[in-house]
């Protein structure tokens, strides 16, 4: 009978901090906190079946290694999406390794609830409004006749940028706007174990809309706090590398 590991982490929406310690507030696999919990309504749980192959160690002490977790998350997060769209995430994951493989590929199981951002709707409308006169701004620089990927939006409320990317997706698809599905994307990275968070460089940004056919790539940052806040948007030529678009709005 084939014997199982179970090994349990929590998981935000980046995936490029560390795997050990206690971990900042912005570290991906910190157990989040009841309060923090507080942000999101879980709809359900949900199960994966995947393998992966060996490229390494499985373990380190007794945490199961990144790029495992990475691609659980990204499995599960492209299951969700199958049933649901616009803001969702995964948390609370398990991850469960069968062993006795004379092989180098491993089968996992993987579970995670599926979550929502439980955003208060005074927020909503405020973040709404922004988004919506910098996506104003944004389209007067863009071209319509190419493909646009939403790469990321960077921020320490990982709910709220979830919910500005999708979001604004949602506003250059009505628009007219070619917009790489960012369930696809999500499917890509996973088949492809590619790494994308808030915390790559432009170089990696552009070669990785590059690989899944974008001609322009958007970032997106919320910076400041209180009054000072602001929501920045910039759109990138992966051919040419050259920012075509920068636009700020306050939050």
């Amino acid at each position: 009978m084939a014997k199982y590991i179970v090994l349990s982490f929590f998981v935000l929406l980046s995936l490029s901090c560390a795997t050990t310690g206690k971990g900042s507030l912005n570290d991906p696999y910190r157990p989040i906190s009841e309060n923090e919990m507080s942000n999101y309504v879980i709809v359900e749980t949900i199960q994966v079946n995947f393998t992966a192959e060996e490229i390494g160690p499985l373990f380190i002490g007794n945490m199961v290694t990144k790029p495992i977790k990475e691609r659980a998350y990204l499995q599960l997060k492209g299951e969700a999406g199958k049933k649901y769209q616009g803001t969702f995430d995964i948390k609370n994951i398990i991850i469960i390794l069968k062993e006795e493989h004379d092989h180098d590929i491993n089968e996992w199981i993987a579970t995670g609830d599926v979550v929502v951002p439980n955003i208060a709707r005074e927020t909503a409308i405020a973040v709404e409004s922004s988004l919506t006169l910098a996506a104003e701004e944004l389209k007067k620089l863009l071209p319509k006749d190419v493909k646009i990927a939403i790469m990321y939006i960077t921020s320490s409320d990982t709910v709220m940028t979830e919910y500005i990317a999708d979001e604004l997706e949602y506003i250059l698809v009505n628009d007219g706007y070619v917009v790489i599905n960012r369930t696809e994307l999500n499917r890509i990275r996973a088949e492809q174990n590619l790494q994308l968070s808030g915390e790559v460089d432009d170089e990696t940004a552009v070669s990785i809309g590059k690989f899944i056919g974008a001609s322009i790539i958007i970032t997106g940052s919320i910076s400041g706090t209180e009054s000072t806040k602001r929501l920045r948007l910039r759109a990138i030529d992966t051919e040419t590398t050259q920012v075509i678009a920068v636009v700020s709005e306050r939050l």
